[in-house]
């Protein structure tokens, strides 16, 4: 747990331990207990040590092999740790000590590149082969941990983070003008870009191989979908999920000091914490405590679409534990400019860095883990695209019977625009559907300029897809573990989260929890016009009432106006990224933002990306 960086190079100099020490300095936050490298002519490997395990207490990072021919780095930590171990002893491996890195360092030694098929976690990773000068690479299922890389044909560079590798002097400081357009228009279609040209993410399940020639990347692991039902009734499927749940809260909760978790009074945070809290109860759960945390919104004017107190409250009472209540944190500009310049990256949405707060409260008692929902609303509350599901195979009575429980439940006129819109329209032809995201995509994207509207039409033609042949809600799915947005978002959560010296952990978010949703059909996901069926049946005893029948959903639309006007103190120059070639000529958007005028309901979002983008980027162009 921590970070990861690393130098090879093939062009006959030696990799430079000033180099390498730069990169771990520049990620000093991510290495609060200890910051070592492993350097050895071409090749330099760097870590940044937090400690979030009680195995990885006796970790010690770059860590060789006993005969000292592999190096490994890791940033990450193995969930099935206790059945690798007995998998390597069994093979007559000798483990030195009880650290996940050990684990995965002799996993490769048995298997190579296909360990990764025995891993199951978080994990970013690079090995380095001295006798046959090749780098392995390769990142987690669920892209929980991240991976950024730069290959010049001569020289390979890598990082948790994209500013180690932009203070290297043969790294060029080109702006990427197609991460740009994403930003910028909120519209993410690559797994791979970075702010930066030069500068690649590793894509979420891929591996990376490096030598002399070049670099190979590939995809390892994939979500597989099965014509057959994984059971026959429905409970089935409850237990299995409600069983799955649990093991994995136990899973994330393994940390050698107490465990923190969100707790927002929603029904997936709700969960993971009452599912913690009772596993505490029987002493199953692996750390020495769980302490919740709730955000407090009082304080702030206007805010009473995302007041979930009592909710949280209730959670509170029904696990018979104290949930501590922080405000919401509101930072300056100042605050995501030193952010910007430490990581290379630009920061997340205005919600998102509200938790800050959580993070050093929970950080504060000297917790280093902090559990969240995330994941939960993307698998459990999706869309009804069994309507085209049903369509598409003929099964009119059973798609009547399902849009007349749900004409009953949210009424005629909500069901018949469902059945147009997740019936109908992804079973129309592939050019009507183009034309469609096409119209969506030049609305989203109206402020933007040309340029960047042709960048993100060719940006779309390069996206990574899916070649089966799947069903609509099996596409869903796919598109839920693909999503560009998703992945970008959580890998901003992460760096939070690591500015804090705390390492966020997403029990909805693992490989298992993926396979398992992928599976599950798409009526017992959005039954009888009940969103997140499944889990709400699942969760009967566990979650109290008032929250397991809980139908609102916080809003906060008023924190990116409240942002807005704080970091707005600073001038922005719109007619200076308009000459950039990156904004259309709209002046109206400017004087909206000069004024204050912003709409809440409208735009939400895309204004505060648009704000924080020019103020943030005008530095480097």
């Amino acid at each position: 747990m921590g970070g990861i960086a690393g130098v090879v190079r093939f062009d006959g100099r030696p990799a430079g331990l000033e180099h390498l020490a730069n990169m771990t300095s520049m990620m000093a936050y991510r290495g609060p207990d200890s910051i070592s490298h492993w350097v050895d002519g071409a090749t330099a490997l760097g870590y940044c040590q937090l400690c979030t395990t009680p195995e990885s207490l006796s970790e010690s990072q770059p860590v060789a092999s006993e005969c000292g021919s592999l190096i490994l780095v890791m940033d990450g930590r193995i969930d099935n740790g206790s059945e690798l171990r007995k998998e390597l002893l069994a093979r007559d491996q000798v483990l030195r000590n009880r650290s996940d890195a050990e684990l995965v360092l002799h996993a490769y030694q048995i298997w190579g590149e296909n360990c990764l098929r025995h891993l199951e976690g978080d994990f970013a990773l690079a090995i380095w082969n001295t006798k046959s000068q090749t780098l392995f690479c390769a990142r987690d299922p669920m892209g929980n941990k991240p991976f950024n890389y730069y290959w010049d044909g001569q020289i390979f560079a890598f990082a948790s983070d994209v500013m180690p590798i932009l203070q290297l002097p043969w790294v060029a400081r080109k702006p990427n003008e197609y991460m740009l357009a994403q930003y910028l228009g909120l519209h993410w279609l690559s797994l791979e870009d970075t702010c930066w040209d030069g500068v690649r993410r590793l894509p979420q399940s891929h591996q990376l191989s490096l030598k002399a020639s070049g670099i190979t990347v590939s995809e390892y692991w994939r979500p597989q979908f099965l014509k057959d039902p994984l059971y026959q009734n429905e409970q089935d499927y409850i237990d299995h999920y409600q069983a799955l749940l649990t093991k994995l809260v136990r899973q994330h909760s393994r940390s050698h000091r107490p465990v923190s978790a969100e707790v927002s009074g929603g029904l997936d945070s709700s969960a993971i914490f009452c599912v913690g809290r009772d596993l505490r109860r029987k002493d199953q759960l692996l750390a020495p405590d769980l302490h919740g945390y709730t955000l407090d919104f009082s304080s702030v004017p206007g805010a009473d679409e995302a007041d979930e107190l009592d909710y949280a409250r209730a959670v509170a009472g029904h696990t018979g534990s104290s949930i501590e209540e922080v405000a919401p944190t509101i930072v300056p500009l100042a605050w995501y400019r030193e952010l910007a310049n430490q990581t290379g990256e630009l920061p997340s949405y205005a919600n998102a860095v509200m938790h800050k707060g959580l993070l050093d409260k929970a950080a504060a008692t000297g917790s280093r883990v902090m559990l969240n929902g995330v994941g939960g609303d993307e698998w459990l509350d999706p869309y009804p695209y069994y309507y085209a599901d049903y369509l598409s195979c003929g099964n009119l009575g059973v798609l009547l019977r399902m849009l007349g429980e749900d004409a009953k439940a949210l009424g005629i006129a909500s069901a018949l625009n469902d059945l147009l819109r997740y019936g109908v329209r992804p079973l129309a032809p592939n050019k009507l559907q183009q034309l469609i995201r096409r119209i969506s995509t030049k609305r989203q994207c109206r402020y933007l300029s040309d340029h960047l509207h042709a960048l993100l039409e060719e940006r779309r033609e390069q996206s990574i897809t899916f070649s089966e042949n799947l069903s609509p809600s099996q596409q869903r799915s796919v598109a839920t573990w693909m999503s560009p947005g998703g992945v970008w978002a959580s890998e901003s959560m992460e760096r939070l989260a690591a500015t804090a010296h705390m390492e966020y952990r997403k029990p909805f978010w693992n490989k298992e929890m993926c396979q398992f949703m992928c599976r599950v059909p798409g009526t017992l996901l959005a039954s009888k016009g009940l969103g997140k069926y499944l889990h709400r049946q699942a969760m009967k005893g566990v979650l109290p009432e008032y929250v397991r029948g809980r139908q609102s959903k916080a809003r906060f639309s008023m924190l990116h106006a409240r942002n807005l006007a704080t970091v707005r103190q600073e001038p922005v120059h719109f007619q200076k990224a308009h000459l950039n070639g990156w904004l259309a000529q709209n002046y109206a958007l400017q004087s909206s933002f000069e004024a204050g005028k912003l709409s809440a309901k409208a735009d939400q979002y895309l204004p505060w990306h648009i704000f924080i983008a020019v103020a943030l980027w005008q530095r480097y162009f």
